[in-house]
């Protein structure tokens, strides 16, 4: 006599059931057809046999890019499966992002990248989701190990079979679902409807508008102040009322409503933080990263002194006029390149302490860290008329090489760009904003405002567009060597 089966007996009997029918529907191996795949920005030949893919037993027809075996892993296409489960799924362009939502799981995938997030936490992907002929390509072993699912290959015919786990339970007594986990802002409930906090995929979550769509948001970024002001260009007051809610969980400190003549949200956030805003199922969701899970490339300019400290002089000219100017140029010219984020530590004349600025980039974590500033020297006027030129120190690290590498590369194009003496690039380990940042960095000494020949070349109309576009194919030449 049969005894009871357990559950875990009966999962796996239903497995190999499900299973077999699968291997005699698709008995024939199918003759692979050339395939031609552009990815990595080349175009590969794809000769391997075709792979069918199964989702609870139905196979799954992709209309325009197949399940693909590269590397020894099998990539799949994040769209269609994913919409094969029930999940909702959205593109974002600027991020190179897809968003997958499906009941209480939030998954961001970036393209080309190897890092991805379930509610919140990071998994790290054997392979990156590739862009083949312009879809996103996501290994096969993601969707189990993430999402729980069960994932079957059959490595003979070339079968991937994708189980939910719906499909494989056997509850024998009635189940109880607990409640999502939504933490409710204060005040929520009386002074703001349709806005609140949900913990289960940490983001601010707004009830939107008919018209309201995520495109019309325009969002401001405080990096100084660690916030977020988010202008819904219109007056939403009869929705969301004004008000500070302070919340103090994971990155966020509060949130504020206000409205004069448009609603803002300002989000206030305990460490510089990045924002992703996307809509699905009639919400707008706002999510808080870090800079560097967001970015792919980060540059972080520091115009030297500022407010109170005025730095050097000379000529008439003070350091700290100089160098917001030759900042704000370099900004705004990298601002123009999408691949590029950039960051300041400061956009007018205001105080920023040494400890301050390396405390920003440490919460940033840019690729390079490029400070600029202006020298001078003291003693008679023949000494200073003698002393000339461009200089730019790193960081003395034997195990990173990283800075002295940039410093050296800034150095040799300002000099030979505006005919500079060449005071070459230095170590040194006594700068706070190099031996107290994590990340390489430079300080450049762009010439001496002591000297009239520096002096003049520096106080040229067009010198600051100049030096912002030598900096800028520097940072790119940069990039290009393989250095992040």
């Amino acid at each position: 006599m049969i005894g009871k089966m357990g559950d875990k007996m009966k999962k796996e009997l239903v497995k190999w059931l499900i299973l077999m029918s699968f291997v005699i529907l698709s008995s024939t191996i199918l003759k692979a057809e050339p395939l031609q795949l552009i990815y990595d920005g080349k175009v590969h030949n794809y000769t391997l046999p075709p792979i069918t893919l199964y989702i609870n037993g139905e196979m799954l027809q992709t209309q325009v890019m197949p399940a693909i075996q590269l590397e020894e892993r099998v990539l799949v296409p994040a769209k269609e499966v994913f919409e094969k489960m029930g999940a909702s799924v959205e593109w974002n362009e600027s991020e190179k992002s897809v968003y997958i939502c499906k009941r209480e799981m939030l998954i961001v995938l970036k393209m080309n990248s190897q890092e991805a997030w379930v509610n919140g936490i990071r998994y790290t992907l054997d392979m990156p989701a590739k862009n083949v002929n312009d879809k996103m390509m996501i290994p096969l072993r993601f969707i189990s190990e993430a999402m729980g699912y069960d994932v079957i290959w059959e490595n003979g015919p070339r079968n991937a079979f994708i189980l939910m786990p719906e499909e494989l339970s056997f509850p024998e007594e009635p189940s109880f679902v607990e409640q999502e986990e939504v933490v409710l802002l204060p005040g929520a409930i009386t002074a703001l409807t349709g806005i609140y906090y949900d913990a289960l995929i940490g983001a601010i979550t707004v009830d939107k508008p008919s018209n309201l769509c995520a495109e019309d948001l325009v969002c401001m970024d405080d990096p100084i102040d660690r916030k977020w002001i988010v202008d819904f260009k219109a007056d939403y007051s009869a929705v969301l009322k004004e008000g500070v809610y302070e919340l103090n969980t994971g990155p966020l400190k509060k949130v504020s409503i206000k409205t004069d003549v448009t609603t803002c949200m300002i989000i206030e956030t305990q460490t510089v933080q990045a924002l992703t805003i996307y809509e699905m199922n009639e919400k707008l969701y706002f999510n808080l990263v870090t800079p560097r899970e967001k970015y792919d490339k980060l540059i972080l300019i520091d115009p030297g002194h500022g407010g109170s400290a005025p730095g050097t002089s000379g000529g008439g000219i003070v350091e700290k006029n100089q160098t917001l100017l030759y900042g704000m140029d370099f900004f705004r010219l990298l601002e123009e390149d999408p691949s590029i984020k950039v960051y300041t530590t400061r956009s007018q004349d205001i105080d920023v302490s040494l400890e301050e600025r390396a405390q920003l980039a440490n919460e940033i974590m840019p690729d390079l860290f490029i400070s600029i500033h202006a020298n001078a020297i003291t003693g008679t006027a023949q000494r200073q008329e003698s002393v000339k030129g461009t200089e730019t120190y790193y960081y003395d690290n034997p195990n990173d090489l990283r800075g002295k590498a940039f410093a050296e590369m800034v150095q040799q194009n300002l000099v030979s760009t505006f005919n500079m003496v060449d005071r070459k690039a230095k170590a040194d380990t006594g700068y706070v904003v190099l031996k107290r940042t994590n990340m390489p960095g430079v300080i450049i000494e762009v010439g001496f405002l002591t000297n009239s020949e520096d002096r003049n070349k520096m106080m040229q109309p067009d010198f600051s567009a100049r030096l912002a576009t030598v900096l800028y194919e520097t940072v790119k030449a940069y990039y290009a060597e393989g250095y992040k």
